[in-house]
């Protein structure tokens, strides 16, 4: 019976080692690597400052050279032939379409020829000169946030168009008065 016991034991036993191995898994594994995320585009507005229309200078900012200054202002200013209009080129440098914007703001003391002084924004999606009226006009202190122009796609050059007037109403309080003011052009991207 003993024999019988150990024969009995050694098959359950080797049923339990054959049993399990055929119950086993197979396992593998696999693995990615360095996944690198990283922003390689970029926003890049700049502009031309360069006073030539045959030539560009693409740069972040200028200061106006003073043979460009606007002088001799006056009640119904500007009379048949006068330059009352600066044309200013912008380009998206960047990998992105934007949205671009303007802020001006005055930079002198208030006198009484900020209020006479009237500005008129308008914007050329294309830089073909179709310009298109904005709808912004107004004084230095009517422009009080920063305005939309419109969209300027990666790569691409626009324009804008300033122009400034004096109404026939303005009296003699703005003789020999003086108006500083800066043009910030924003670019935000559009998706």
């Amino acid at each position: 019976m003993n024999n019988i016991l150990k024969s009995f034991l050694m098959i359950v036993a080797i049923g339990a080692v054959a049993g399990g191995a055929t119950w086993a898994a197979y396992n593998s594994t696999a693995t990615v690597i360095g996944s690198t995320f990283s922003t390689n585009g970029t926003m890049n507005l700049k502009i031309d400052s360069d006073p030539n229309p045959q030539a560009t200078n693409w740069t972040d900012s200028f200061t106006v050279d003073q043979q460009y200054f606007v002088k001799n202002l006056y009640p119904g200013f500007p009379s048949k032939g006068e330059v009352n209009s600066q044309i200013l080129d912008l380009q998206n440098q960047g990998d992105f379409n934007g949205k671009l914007s303007i802020k001006l703001s005055r930079t002198s003391a208030w006198n009484e020829l900020v209020p006479q002084l009237k500005f008129k924004i308008y914007y050329d999606a294309l830089n073909n000169g179709s310009f298109v009226d904005t709808g912004y006009t107004g004084s230095l202190d009517d422009f009080t946030g920063t305005y939309d122009l419109g969209s300027i796609n990666a790569g691409n050059i626009a324009s804008v168009k300033i122009e400034w007037s004096v109404p026939v109403s303005a009296g003699n309080e703005i003789q020999g008065k003086t108006v500083t003011l800066n043009a910030v052009f924003g670019l935000e991207q559009t998706n």
